[in-house]
């Protein structure tokens, strides 16, 4: 294409006599500087989305100077960060941008004086939820920066919020009492759905802060600190959830306060909304006396007993009057005739009849001096689903550690809720359950809270800008949200299948006969936009591991904004497949826009019929406006049959003694008779070259930002398992891998629904030095290996390869090392790269668990980590783990890299800082993760560990627990799946059902041990 060529220059025009002459003068560069001037046009919506989800995003500005803006040119205008700030793309907030502060340049090949320039450009939400302000400027790079900005606004949100609506009343019972089933409504405000038993949407309601001294009143509890989980199949945006427990009251007299919070496990926690159930354990359950105080240690502060004169309570309200949506402001007085100190003081307001607490405020700690008054105001906003009626607010107080009641007022004010008047967050909602308090017979849930994985991230499209969705990482049913239950009976476009009722009629109590509301004009109703969708789907059928694409067209009878949504679902199932959605789409009355998806069918996928649902809401999922229960079908049909690999035997030692592995958990290494050594061979042995390997359908692995992509662009996250033998059975003198290889083998891995084995490797047996025995080592030790890894990627299995036992010099590699060794290391990782170079279906970890320097997280430690040489606590030359990934680059292996770090790869605090570097981007994080390390609970986790998994993917290569404690791998694996992190658990071996073995089967065959059941059961929930 022929550019224009813009020509800066001065005019300069000279009479001579009768002729008049034109000369161009160019400008200087401080003039021209002075040509260029821009001035912001539109902007579209700011995004909200989550964490680690992109957007596409529009900014245009009209060019008010004098010069044209040519693209390529000199004179190219860029979108720039104001003062060239690099912070945000060191947040991985820029995707394709020009430079870490240049976003992008024009659209438009040539913006001319007076014309607009338009900058897309896409942005990704930081993994820490905030919102963040990234300042826009035009500059023509080298010449000025223009005049006005923009400012994009990014919300980086996990979607999950909550709100409490009431509660039951608190407790009292007699000493070992169990208590009627008790209740906690709960609103979800939020923009995503809640849906039970769905991984990474399920709320229950959590001991806040995980607290689990309070165990002990838990009666069928899902876990020690969850008491709940959320009662509704789904709840979506506006809904609300009920939770339903029961508590035993212990056998000592007293108040046991249990602090309760909606938790979306392994995601996040939602808002605290200070809910507590106060349980009072007395003599006397229908007339509670103040307990006598348990014995506590002697206080600095004044004791409190029953003798103790009492508090004057007392409260107020400012509306005798306020409708749902509204807001009543209390003030409570108390006022103390001594000097105390460490009161507990609460306010709370109990719904008509007394039966539920729907507001509750507790001031903690408070001191008086004798004889002072003090006023504390609180407001409730009132929420839509309370009952209308009247509303009695009672105030109480509580001596230093909740040991001794001080008195209550019951009644200290009333007041009236009446029904919204269409201004404040429209007609309340009925009530969940028709009584507030469930029936006794109601049964308490005994299930466990189903394990979470990460949030799915949603494409957020601009204005009248191309819908861009971000498609969620995985096409399962329970990777995804799902917004809407398919609506039953026949499809129809006036069907509302939202997850929020759609406003029924409820009764509401009659107003006191006191109220005199004033009249209202009643608003003229806003009409509800209407929507026509039509879906052209490209194929009638598709085979797994095919692709599927669709269009959904959508014309809108008014001007609005909705979103769009768009769901595949299997043969028979109530559950998405695979979903997308386009947020903030902007329609002109009578506009049609097309909306294109693509779904890459898995392999696992079903044969039979799908549907494609499609519907319209509010922004944010507030209000369904049109859903089409099926827009189109297509046919999932049988995969095309592929040969069966037949892997070369591997050879079967014979009358080798027995193996006593020891888990890498454990760092102390059996141990074993010093051999004679052998000197290393002057030559080195040539690599076998790797065999053209099949697909399998198992796509190559490569590192895009923090995330471990395959070379579709789409996300993988491992789920793996180790196979631990080939580290130590060669060198002990007894085989190779310590277990078969063959494809039953494989298979019995497959079906947990694991996509990845870890295969530690050992240097001696490799090189075939020090005395390896000959047997197993050398050509035959490499050719199992590569035997090994074909069969796993033909099946579909990524293969983990790791440098697990080394030793240096003339000693035999039989145990750990706090370090690789530089007599060696390098050499194997030479060999080890070059045979697997070109096969990026393979993962190369440079070494097992580093713990340099006395086993300490030191600066010593890290330098050592990463440069080698002589270090602190090592007895020998180390290898850096810059030198091995140099190493393995100079083969020219792509390869991606894990990278363990120190404390047996449990400490990843200085990861980032200490990152070697690579060439080609493709360094991971490997962590080690078990319930003995020092890094074994979520605080540490989100301090450590997350900082990294924003940066760069984390892969968890080894996880555990050696007392079978299923809450805390599943903690471990939760929190994983939440920062779509990778895991593979400790060990596919055989090696005894004890839970101290930290094996998973019982048989290869896949029998699982009662740790490996844990393992399988949350694999399950994956394709």
């Amino acid at each position: 294409m022929k550019r224009a060529i813009a020509i800066l220059a001065f005019v300069l025009v000279i009479p001579l006599a009768s002729v008049t002459v034109a000369t161009w003068v160019p400008l200087p560069p401080e003039a021209t500087a002075l040509t260029f001037h821009s001035l912001l046009a539109d902007q579209g919506p700011a995004p909200t989305l989550l964490p680690g989800a992109t957007a596409t995003y529009t900014v245009r500005f009209r060019n008010i100077g004098v010069s044209p803006w040519q693209r390529g040119g000199r004179t190219q205008v860029n979108l720039g960060v104001r003062g060239d700030s690099l912070k945000f793309a060191e947040l991985g907030m820029n995707v394709g941008w020009l430079s870490a502060n240049r976003v992008a340049t024009t659209v438009e090949e040539l913006v001319p004086p007076g014309g607009i320039g338009t900058f897309t450009f896409t942005v990704r939400a930081p993994a820490t939820p905030g919102i963040y302000q990234i300042p826009l400027r035009p500059v023509a790079d080298v010449i000025t920066w223009l005049e006005d900005g923009a400012t994009l606004s990014v919300t980086s949100d996990l979607g999950f919020h909550s709100a409490v609506v009431d509660q039951s009343s608190h407790p009292t019972l007699r000493p070992g009492e169990m208590s009627q089933p008790l209740m906690v409504r709960i609103r979800n405000t939020g923009a995503r759905p809640w849906t039970r038993g769905i991984v990474g949407q399920q709320v229950n309601l959590g001991v806040a802060g995980d607290d689990r001294t309070m165990s002990a009143l838990g009666v069928g509890w899902p876990s020690a600190d969850r008491v709940a989980i959320q009662g509704e199949p789904l709840v979506g945006p506006g809904g609300l959830a009920t939770f339903t427990f029961r508590v035993r009251a212990p056998t000592t007299l007293g108040t046991y306060v249990l602090r309760l919070r909606p938790v979306v496990d392994g995601i996040t926690w939602l808002e605290d909304d200070g809910v507590m159930s106060l349980i009072t354990v007395a003599t006397d359950k229908l007339t509670p006396r103040v307990p006598a105080a348990p014995a506590a240690p002697a206080e600095t502060s004044t004791k409190l007993g029953p003798s103790v004169a009492s508090l004057t309570l007392s409260a107020t309200v400012e509306q005798a009057s306020v409708a749902i949506g509204g807001t009543q402001k209390i003030n409570a007085s108390f006022a103390s005739a001594t000097a105390t100190s460490g009161l507990f003081l609460g306010i709370e307001v109990f719904g008509p009849g007394g039966t539920v607490i729907a507001y509750q405020k507790w001031f903690q700690n408070e001191s008086f001096a004798a004889g002072e008054q003090r006023t504390y105001s609180v407001s409730w906003q009132i929420p839509r689903g309370v009952a209308t009626g009247g509303y009695t607010v009672a105030t109480s107080a509580y001596s230093s550690g909740w040991r001794n009641s001080l008195g209550s007022e019951p009644t200290a004010a009333t007041f009236n809720v009446t029904p919204a008047d269409g201004s404040a967050g429209g007609p309340p909602v009925p009530p969940a359950t028709v009584s507030p308090t469930p029936a006794p017979g109601t049964p308490a849930p005994t299930s466990s809270p189903a394990p979470t994985s990460p949030p799915a991230p949603s494409g957020t499209a601009p204005g009248t800008a191309a819908p861009t969705p971000t498609v969620p990482p995985t096409s399962s049913a329970s990777a995804v949200p799902t917004p809407t239950i398919a609506p039953t009976g026949s499809p129809s476009a006036t069907v509302t299948p939202a997850p929020t009722p759609a406003t029924p009629s409820p009764t509401p109590a009659p107003p006191s006969p006191t109220q005199t509301p004033s009249p209202a004009p009643t608003p003229a109703p806003t009409p509800t936009p209407t929507f026509v969708q039509n879906v052209s789907v490209g194929a009638a059928s598709v085979a797994p591991g095919g692709s599927l694409s669709l269009t959904d067209f959508v014309t809108s009878a008014t001007a609005t904004t909705a979103l769009v949504d768009i769901e595949i679902y299997p043969p028979g199932a109530a559950i998405s497949t695979y979903q997308v959605w386009f947020e903030n789409q902007t329609f002109a009355a009578g506009q049609q826009r097309a909306y294109p998806a693509t779904w890459q069918v898995p392999t696992s996928a079903v044969q039979g019929t799908y549907k494609v649902k499609v519907g319209v809401f509010a922004p944010g999922w507030v209000t369904l406006y049109s859903w089409r229960d099926t827009a189109a079908t297509f046919v999932v049909t049988a995969p095309a049959p592929t040969p069966t690999p037949s892997p070369a035997p591997t050879p079967t030692p014979t009358g080798g003694p027995t193996a006593t592995p020891i888990p890498t958990g454990t760092p102390v290494p059996t141990a074993t008779p010093a051999p004679t050594a052998t000197p290393a061979p002057t030559a080195t042995p040539t690599p076998t070259p790797a065999p053209t390997l099949p697909a399998g359908g198992l796509r190559p692995l490569h590192v895009a930002g923090n995330l471990l992509l395959d070379s579709a662009g789409q996300p993988v996250q491992i789920r793996g398992v180790n196979y631990a033998g080939a580290a130590f059975a060669c060198i002990q003198g007894w085989g190779i891998f310590g277990g078969p290889t063959d494809l039953a083998m494989v298979q019995a891995i497959t079906s947990w629904h694991a996509n990845a084995v870890r295969l530690p490797l050992n240097e001696d047996c490799w090189l075939a030095i020090n005395g390896s025995p000959a047997a197993y080592s050398g050509a035959v030790y490499r050719q199992a290996v590569i035997n090994y890894v074909n069969l796993l990627n033909q099946n579909g299995v990524y293969a983990i390869l790791d440098l697990h036992w080394n030793a240096p010099g003339t000693l035999q590699a039989t145990g750990q090392q706090p370090m690789p060794d530089l007599d060696h290391a390098p050499t194997f990782w030479s060999q080890v790269a070059a045979t697997f170079k070109g096969n990026d279906r393979v993962i190369f970890e440079p070494y097992n668990e580093p713990y340099p320097d006395g086993n300490r997280d030191t600066v010593a430690a890290w330098t050592c980590w990463r440069d080698g040489g002589t270090c602190s606590g090592v007895s020998f030359q180390a290898a850096g783990m810059q030198t091995l990934v140099d190493t393995i680059r100079g083969t020219g292996a792509t390869n991606v890299i894990a990278l363990g770090g120190i404390e047996y790869s449990n400490a990843l605090g200085r990861w980032l800082a200490y990152k070697p570097t690579d060439p080609l981007n493709g360094l991971v994080a490997a962590w080690h993760v078990y319930n003995f390390n020092l890094c074994s609970n979520v605080a540490c986790y989100d301090s450590t560990v997350g900082v990294v998994a924003a940066q760069v993917p984390v892969i968890a290569t080894e996880i555990g627990v050696n007392n079978c404690d299923a809450t805390q791998l599943n903690t471990v694996m939760n929190w994983l799946d939440a920062h779509r992190a990778g895991y593979a658990a400790w060990a596919w071996d055989t090696w005894g059902a004890a839970c101290s073995s930290i094996a998973l089967v019982l048989d290869y065959a896949g029998t699982p041990t009662t740790y490996g059941q844990v393992y399988k059961t949350h694999l399950a929930q994956f394709p």
